[in-house]
């Protein structure tokens, strides 16, 4: 019964997320700390489309959005459709860059378990239904100039969106060049540069491996659009400390800037360990730092992190978005 659910789901994936045609080079990049059992479904499904399938994989022993081994990024440059089967984001490199920059479409699929592919999982979910409800949100990012967000835990950031196109993230890349996390959906934007000002209590997780779910909230201070300090006390300082480290580790001062501020639209997503849901989750928002040109900022960084947090009163110009974390515009499902 399992096998068959997720037979279903990695075939809606294929056909309608991707739109993989017969005779397409399809790459799965996958690493040793991935659960091969879903690489192997979504083989033998690329395969019985028609698909000329290739299989690469590396030891994940890299930050988050480190760039590959060359003969990944080799690999991706000749491949039509690309699927991040992986433990470790890849999806903001150059390799991902200069794959799409090729015509390649590129799904990152980045962390998923098996479990997320079964009947009411967040990879489960019909994306091109859902689609049209993220893109009227993302279209309120765009005509928005200012946001501002608070959370019942403490935070109350602003920034100013001015001029800034929306992006909204809906599981699907079927156009030539176009990349989205999967089972990811999430509209957001990014500040333009210097503007945003506040502060984050994180209370969720961080998409950085020996960090992840946030036990004690820790809180992120945001001046002239850069975070200026981390800080926590007792328990919390274990999380503070630890995002602390690797930023400075990162030696860029970029890795500072403050990159995107995005809401979870996935009406199947539920909060836990593994970020690409969590993030995705309904009355959850996160902050990236570091790098924004995937974003529509211009700020380079030789990194992107988020953090993520919860229960969140989101406003674009004053309109309520989300409300203590509940929806009040209309979405699917409603």
């Amino acid at each position: 019964m399992r096998g068959m659910e997720i037979v279903k789901s990695v075939k809606y994936i294929i056909e309608k997320c991707t739109a993989v045609k017969e005779g397409e080079n399809a790459l799965l990049v996958t690493d040793t700390a991935f659960d091969q059992r879903i690489t192997e479904s979504f083989a033998m499904l690329l395969s019985e489309r028609g698909a000329q399938v290739a299989i690469v994989s590396f030891q994940p022993d890299r930050l988050p959005n480190d760039e590959p081994p060359p003969m990944v990024g080799s690999a991706m440059s000749t491949s039509d459709v690309i699927f991040e089967l992986t433990s470790q984001w890849i999806g903001m490199t150059e390799a991902r860059r200069e794959a799409c920059g090729k015509g390649a479409r590129y799904l990152t699929m980045a962390e998923v378990s098996l479990e997320m592919f079964l009947d009411g999982g967040c990879a489960a979910v019909d994306f091109l239904a859902v689609a049209p409800y993220v893109e009227r949100i993302t279209e309120k990012f765009t005509r928005a100039k200012k946001v501002r967000v608070t959370s019942k835990a403490g935070t109350d950031l602003t920034a100013d969106i001015t001029g800034r196109k929306g992006r909204g993230v809906t599981g699907t890349a079927t156009e030539p060049g176009s990349y989205s996390p999967n089972p990811d959906v999430e509209a957001g934007s990014s500040p333009v540069e210097g503007s945003a000002e506040g502060v984050i209590v994180v209370d969720g997780l961080i998409n950085l491996i020996g960090l992840g779910r946030v036990t004690a909230p820790f809180e992120v201070i945001v001046q002239g659009g850069r975070l200026t300090e981390i800080r926590g006390e007792g328990e919390s300082e274990v999380f503070a400390s630890g995002l602390r480290n690797v930023l400075e580790a990162k030696g860029d001062p970029n890795i500072y800037n403050f990159a995107e501020l995005s809401i979870g639209l996935n009406p199947n997503s539920r909060f836990g360990d593994i970020s690409i849901e969590t993030e995705s989750t309904i009355g959850t928002a996160h902050f990236g730092m570091g790098d924004s040109t995937g974003y529509g900022g211009t700020v380079k960084a030789n990194g992107h992190f988020d953090c993520i947090f919860r229960d969140v009163s989101f406003y674009l110009d004053d309109e309520p978005i989300l409300e203590e974390g509940k929806l009040v515009v209309p979405f699917y499902g409603d």
